[in-house]
């Protein structure tokens, strides 16, 4: 005779056993194996009990994994704490070296340019080869006040941006580059600025450097650091 399947959709529970359906995830916990086991125990028949051997080794059992368990949350424990420490000593170490910088002279990278009465300031390039520079002139609404065509300039470092700003209002205007090689090809090019760092503002969770020409920056802006003069 044959017998047919039995339908155990919807069933949680047999005799107080959790019912694991196929398909899920029937790796057993700590809580299911408790569940099991004192199902197992409640129900066994008083005629012929559990051999007391056997009560002994899965009784072991769950001590053990109750001592593992605990163990694996103290380990996951202890590892969030060792990783929030190395994040505030981290950070710590980072402020740290920022307010290091507190009176030295940095340059950062810069692509704006102050004009006074006519004269240009607080732009600098480096050049590894001979090359052809010229620069676009920008005004706070972005639009170009000045074309500078390109002219032959030499090799170096701290090469200022200066041109003849005479007829230019006196304030800060963004400038772009237009460098190219002695044959032609088009190069990229950045410019950078030079200042003393007078204060270090920590209010809004990342390090602000406050320069004595009056621009902020980002530590991430610093491309060199001098020391400061007294």
């Amino acid at each position: 005779m044959s017998v047919g399947s039995v339908d155990t959709s919807g069933v949680t529970e047999i005799n107080g056993v959790p019912v694991v359906s196929q398909g899920e995830n029937s790796a057993m916990d700590q809580e299911m194996f408790l569940k099991l086991l004192t199902t197992q125990l409640a129900n066994q028949d008083p005629m012929n009990p559990m051999d007391s051997n056997e009560m002994v080794a899965q009784q072991t059992q769950l001590a053990e994994l109750e001592q593992i368990m605990n163990l694996s949350g103290s380990l996951e424990s202890f590892v969030d704490d060792q990783s929030t420490l190395m994040s505030s000593l981290t950070a710590v170490v980072s402020n740290t070296q920022t307010i290091g910088l507190l009176n030295k002279d940095v340059s950062y990278l810069s692509d704006t340019i102050q004009v006074q009465d006519g004269n240009v300031s607080g732009l600098y390039y480096n050049l590894e080869d001979d090359s052809n520079v010229g620069f676009t002139i920008k005004n706070a609404n972005g639009t170009a006040v000045r074309t500078i065509s390109p002219a032959l300039v030499e090799a170096g470092e701290n090469i200022p941006v200066d041109f003849d700003a005479s007829d230019l209002a006196d304030g800060a205007y963004t400038v772009e580059f237009n460098v190219t090689d002695l044959s032609g090809t088009a190069l990229s090019g950045a410019g950078f600025g030079t200042a003393r760092v007078s204060s270090v503002d920590f209010s809004g969770g990342t390090p602000t450097l406050k320069l004595a020409n009056g621009v902020q920056i980002g530590t991430g802006d610093v491309v060199s650091v001098q020391e400061g003069g007294e």
